[in-house]
């Protein structure tokens, strides 16, 4: 029997988190909403199969947050997808090295999120 994926969405725009939510559940997700400063907590409790996050957040931006996931042993290999509206080739060259493995721009087709997160997320 297969097990839902299990995506983390890390956004400080709760609406934003809310939406990806609903669309993420209706596919058979299982999803979780956090901020950057919750989310560490939220990975050791609950690990993610793969990470939506998003770049620019008040406290620490989204390359801090992928740098830190990567030390936790519950992430250290979850696929983490930037969600933003910044440019990829801006986000590709500081998030590769913080440990972000693909870009998908806020605003684009949601089924284009939604098979770039089936192809990322290890099946369950």
């Amino acid at each position: 029997m297969n097990r839902p994926v299990c995506a983390l969405v890390i956004d400080d725009d709760e609406r934003i988190a809310q939406a990806l939510a609903a669309v993420l559940e209706v596919e058979g997700f299982e999803v979780k909403i956090t901020d950057c400063v919750h989310c560490f907590e939220i990975v050791k409790r609950w690990p993610p199969n793969v990470v939506l996050l998003d770049i620019e957040m008040p406290f620490m931006n989204g390359f801090g947050v992928a740098k830190e996931l990567r030390k936790l042993s519950q992430c250290a290999d979850t696929p983490i997808v930037a969600h933003t509206s910044l440019p990829e080739d801006a986000v590709l060259l500081q998030g590769i090295p913080a440990g972000i493995d693909a870009y998908c721009r806020k605003g684009n087709a949601l089924d284009a999120l939604i098979a770039l997160l089936g192809v990322m997320a290890p099946s369950t």
